[in-house]
């Protein structure tokens, strides 16, 4: 088995087992173990003290259960107009626990 084929097999076994968040908005955010892409565009948002970034963290993380994206970078401005600040906060919080405990949140500050 070559090298790319047992790293795919072991991650997508670990991504089988989303964390889930409940949320009031009618749907459930499943997040995945984050992936080196997906960390990086995080280290670039990272000390960004604007709450489109809230929104950024939202489109790059938020899945369904089949790990599909449930938001384009194209819907992020209509996101903005639609969503109430502190809600987004506080769903975003639970999304990015993981995060933390992954890198910590001095290593995402330090990009």
């Amino acid at each position: 088995m070559e090298a790319i084929q047992q790293l795919r097999k072991k991650y997508e076994a670990l991504r089988s087992e989303p964390k889930v968040v409940k949320t009031e908005w009618g749907f459930d955010i499943y997040v995945f173990p984050l992936t080196v892409a997906e960390a990086s565009k995080l280290q670039k948002l990272a000390g960004n003290e604007d709450l489109s970034s809230l929104i950024d963290i939202l489109v790059i993380r938020g899945k369904d259960s089949s790990g599909n994206p449930l938001f384009t970078e194209d819907q992020k401005e209509e996101i903005a107009e639609i969503v109430d600040p502190k809600r987004l906060a506080e769903v975003i919080e639970q999304m990015v626990k993981d995060v933390e405990q992954e890198f910590g949140e001095s290593d995402l500050k330090n990009s």
